[in-house]
């Protein structure tokens, strides 16, 4: 029976549970569709983007769009990646019971205090994070750390990580 189970579960990795600013960098995951797209064949997963554009940030919206555009041409992503914009109190509830992994990778330094990771490690999910805002102040820190020298290491470490994490699943 229980075979049978994890047969059917499938994963889901969840990023941007809250506010969508570009120092959050929400599109990252996206950088490499391919890989974005093999991770998430190989482990039967679903890619959440939830969150919320502010009304004035015209370069956020901006790259969203070009995001959301690029996971719409894509027969399999758009089965796989779900954008949920009106995101509240209690959808950031159920995302954070019912995803597996959450990916948070602000530019450090740039994060305030960051608390969605609490939710996330209080509710046993795995944490892929650049070490900034609170999960700075953790040690040792309970996540596979996102970091490098410049924007492209750190995008390799990303896919590093998340292949990690879908090793521990």
């Amino acid at each position: 029976m229980a075979m049978w189970y994890k047969s059917l579960r499938m994963r889901c990795f969840l990023t941007s549970n809250g506010d969508l600013y570009l120092y959050k960098r929400p599109w990252m995951p996206f950088e490499n569709m391919e890989e974005l797209r093999r991770i998430l064949r190989e482990n039967n997963a679903h890619y959440i983007l939830a969150g919320k554009v502010h009304q004035g940030d015209t370069e956020m919206r901006a790259t969203l769009n070009s995001v959301l555009s690029k996971i719409e041409s894509d027969d399999f992503l758009r089965e796989r990646v779900h954008f949920i914009q009106d995101y509240d109190e209690e959808l950031g509830l159920a995302l954070a019971v019912g995803s597996d992994v959450s990916i948070n990778v602000p530019i450090v330094g740039l994060e305030a205090c960051g608390t969605s990771f609490m939710k996330d490690l209080a509710n046993l999910k795995m944490l892929i994070s650049t070490a900034d805002g609170g999960v700075a102040d953790i040690s040792p820190a309970p996540l596979f750390e996102v970091s490098g020298a410049n924007y492209n290491d750190e995008l390799k470490s990303l896919y590093l990580q998340m292949n990690r994490a879908r090793a521990d699943f």
